[in-house]
């Protein structure tokens, strides 16, 4: 894809980079809306226990088999009666079918694709797994874009031009590490899932929230409402923040 020229990125960027210092006297934000925040503060009280990081004698083949195990009980809890392929299409091709495996990278990174089809159409939906392991339904999509769900993977940060907080851990009242200007290349390697997911057609958030572990430029945790895909997120995060 075509991006800003060298010049006026180079330009913007030590604009940008100017600002930190000004940015941080300030305190800095996560970009929560007030729903959001309050949502995510209901989280700030529990002890996050990373679970990649956590010792285990599990072996690694049973432990993924417990996340897979654990995926299709979250699946099957949102869509009763689901059937998992290859099995589903070959016994009831009409459907719904569901993703029913995953590889070990793909469920060790706390984000998991599902795609979920019948005989007439499809949707791509995808789950985060929490703190203690259980998965939850995070959000679906038939379009391209939006938060990056394949990790590692590099996002930008589009948090309005007032940059985003890089925490010690994923909570709101963690300490921040530094503050990430907005334009910002970062990588990330997993996530966590911080919220529940509402039920099917209560209201409320669209879809839950939760953070992503970051390792490049620096190492910590950003809240994933302000970090966009970035092979899909440049001209969306340009067109609302750049000067």
């Amino acid at each position: 894809m075509n991006l800003l020229p060298a010049q006026i990125r180079v330009a913007c960027a030590c604009v940008l980079f100017a600002a930190v210092s000004c940015l941080a006297a300030c305190g800095g934000s996560d970009k929560a809306s007030p729903t959001i925040q309050a949502a995510a503060q209901v989280t700030k009280q529990a002890t996050f226990t990373p679970t990649q990081d956590s010792t285990t004698s599990t072996p690694a083949a049973a432990q993924g088999a417990a996340d897979a195990d654990q995926l299709r009980a979250a699946i099957r809890a949102r869509s009763p009666g689901i059937a998992f392929d290859p099995e589903c299409s070959v016994n009831s091709p009409s459907g719904p079918c569901a993703t029913g495996s995953w590889s070990s990278e793909m469920l060790a990174s706390g984000i998991a694709g599902v795609s979920i089809h019948t005989d007439q159409d499809g949707i791509g939906t995808w789950y985060g797994r929490m703190a203690d392991g259980t998965w939850v339904y995070w959000f679906a999509t038939q379009n391209s874009g939006g938060p990056q769900v394949l990790l590692p993977g590099d996002m930008i940060v589009c948090a309005d031009g007032d940059g985003l907080n890089l925490r010690a851990e994923p909570l709101t009242n963690a300490p921040v590490i530094t503050l990430i200007p907005d334009g910002t290349i970062v990588r990330g390697d997993r996530f966590v899932m911080t919220e529940p997911s509402p039920a099917p057609g209560n209201g409320g958030l669209s879809h839950p929230d939760g953070w992503y572990h970051i390792v490049s430029p620096q190492e910590g945790w950003a809240y994933d409402r302000y970090l966009l895909g970035y092979a899909n997120g440049v001209q969306t995060c340009i067109k609302t923040w750049w000067p």
